[in-house]
């Protein structure tokens, strides 16, 4: 099995890069251990006409605004012998308006295809939402199956499902829903379902089939449920609809702006175009001196009543601030001001230069 992927890829610095490279490697052990004949190579996306030294796993790569490098790709891919196409998608990572110089690329590939998309937007632009639906249709007309990733968005943005071209959205209870991580689900077609039946089991908790057909004969899960989380799942749903859908998002948006407001006073970057980014987690560049310790602003932080995440990327200093659960603007700002002393205590002055 050879499997060719496309997206951007490390040393770029792009939390998409960070992701394909971190599903190939898993893809590459996985598949070791199934003691099979596999191997993979990278098309990687150059953001305009910079250029990267990229490991030996990228075979080709395309520069961002050049249309017939996206058609070269293409034609590279179908004489490569890749069995199958995995691309990671994001609308600001592939050139023309919204990205729209993918579609010919997808068009023309002649082996099944994969598609992670890392956004769904709230009021999408017209070519954003052709782009998406064009994708969807693809997978339909090839007789595939398209998976939306919604754990950002569900509960916070509208998706309907069927002008999407969407046959099942996957989603969990900690993120938008506010509730206790532990309770993930898929909403979905169910003919697509008990087509699942005869598939592959590779894991009997997890497999849809048995899960949708046990409950809709029994009504219970078939399994033990963590029953503690499904409660505390029930309650944060109450909650949710006490505050509503609309509300929610606004509050959690007033949460991030809040987040920027406070970065550009400490003067610290971040990694995701702000204009595509989600609402409730900010991965923030982190000063790349020997001065920053992660660890001591964890934990100052922490011990004045706030968390923070490490980073999970490739060859880059991060860290994550997230806006989740019951807080407002004003939390975010009176996290600012303990950063602050934070970054004063590890030598740093305000805005660090």
């Amino acid at each position: 099995m050879k499997y060719a992927f496309i997206g951007t890829y490390p040393p770029r610095e792009c939390g998409i890069g960070t992701f394909t490279h971190n599903l190939l490697d898993s893809v590459l052990h996985a598949k070791k251990a199934e003691k099979g004949n596999f191997e993979a190579f990278v098309v990687a996306v150059n953001d305009h006409d910079l250029s990267y030294n990229y490991p030996q796993e990228v075979k080709l790569h395309i520069r961002q605004e050049h249309q017939r490098d996206y058609l070269r790709a293409a034609k590279y891919i179908n004489l490569s012998g890749a069995d199958i196409c995995i691309l990671q998608h994001e609308f600001g990572i592939y050139g023309g308006q919204n990205g729209i110089y993918i579609l010919p690329l997808l068009h023309r590939l002649e082996i099944p295809i994969v598609v992670t998309l890392h956004t769904i937007l709230k009021t999408p632009s017209y070519n954003e939402k052709a782009v998406l639906q064009e994708i969807g249709k693809m997978a339909h007309d090839n007789g595939c199956v398209f998976v939306a990733d919604t754990i950002s968005t569900y509960g916070l943005l509208p998706i309907n499902i069927e002008e999407e071209n969407i046959d099942f959205c996957m989603s969990s209870a900690q993120k938008g829903l506010c509730a206790m991580t532990g309770v993930s689900w898929a909403v979905g077609k169910i003919d697509e379902i008990e087509k699942s039946k005869n598939y592959p089991k590779r894991s009997y908790y997890c497999n849809l089939f048995m899960q949708y057909d046990f409950f809709d004969r029994v009504g219970e899960m078939h399994f033990t449920p963590p029953v503690q989380v499904i409660y505390a799942l029930q309650q944060a749903i109450k909650e949710y609809k006490q505050e509503g859908e609309q509300a929610r998002y606004d509050r959690l948006t007033q949460c991030w702006e809040a987040i920027h407001r406070g970065l550009e006073e400490i003067a610290l970057g971040y990694v995701i175009d702000k204009a595509i980014q989600g609402r409730l987690v900010v991965t923030v560049k982190a000063p790349e001196d020997d001065r920053f310790d992660f660890a001591k602003l964890h934990d100052y932080c922490y011990e004045r009543g706030f968390t923070i995440y490490p980073g999970k990327m490739f060859g880059l200093a991060t860290f994550r601030l997230c806006n989740l659960g019951w807080i407002t603007s004003k939390d975010i700002e009176d996290f600012f001001v303990v950063a602050k002393e934070a970054f004063k205590e590890m030598g740093y002055t305000i805005p660090i230069k």
